[in-house]
């Protein structure tokens, strides 16, 4: 085979070997608002709380945060929002307040604080301690069940639930890629991998 050949036929092999793995990666691309945390954001007057503490490489578990004064229109009791996960294995075991639910991943409860009267807000995740769990249903169980939402991994706003003015509560929650994903992306790699192979014993 001469040169010119080789040549072009190197060129051809790693040209489709680039669009392939483009191809693959474009047909289902990962959220671009993706992280690996969960969190909150309060905002109101001059109120601003944040939170993010969850992390991939740490335990799940739970927050409540005093906030300060409740602000303006401010409904109690409401349902709590339920965020489901994106992976079919989680599950949250709130027992005895909710018991286990397929596919819930986190919960976002807010609620005036029987003590002081102040906004108190919470975060509880599937991987929480049976103590955090009995813990946060102490103070945010209302019996109200839950609104549910889809988990995306950017933040959600859901101060609607509560009669507040848009971007009053934020929440995150992390996803995990899907598995129709991975297998995909596995396929561009191996794809890749034997047109390399082939063009390295030519």
């Amino acid at each position: 085979m001469s040169i010119i050949s080789r040549l072009s036929r190197t060129v051809a092999t790693a040209a489709l070997a680039s669009a392939f793995a483009v191809t693959a990666f474009v047909a289902s691309p990962a959220p671009a608002s993706a992280e690996l945390f969960d969190s909150f954001i309060v905002s109101y007057g001059v109120i601003l709380d944040t939170w993010n503490v969850f992390g991939d490489t740490a335990a799940e578990a739970a927050i409540h945060r005093s906030i300060g004064p409740l602000p303006a229109g401010f409904l109690d009791p409401r349902p709590w929002i339920q965020l489901n996960g994106t992976d079919a294995g989680e599950s949250f075991n709130g027992n005895p307040a909710f018991g286990i639910l397929p596919g819930a991943s986190d919960f976002f409860a807010a609620r005036s604080d029987p003590l002081t009267g102040a906004l108190s807000v919470g975060m509880i995740s599937d991987g929480a301690t049976p103590a955090e769990v009995t813990a946060f249903n102490d103070l945010f169980f209302n019996g109200l069940g839950t609104v549910t939402l889809t988990e995306t991994g950017g933040y959600q706003d859901v101060s609607f639930n509560w009669g507040l003015a848009p971007g009053t509560f934020r929440i995150q929650s992390d996803v995990v890629p899907e598995p129709a994903s991975m297998i995909l992306l596995g396929s561009a790699l191996l794809g890749f991998g034997v047109l390399r192979r082939r063009r390295t014993s030519v």
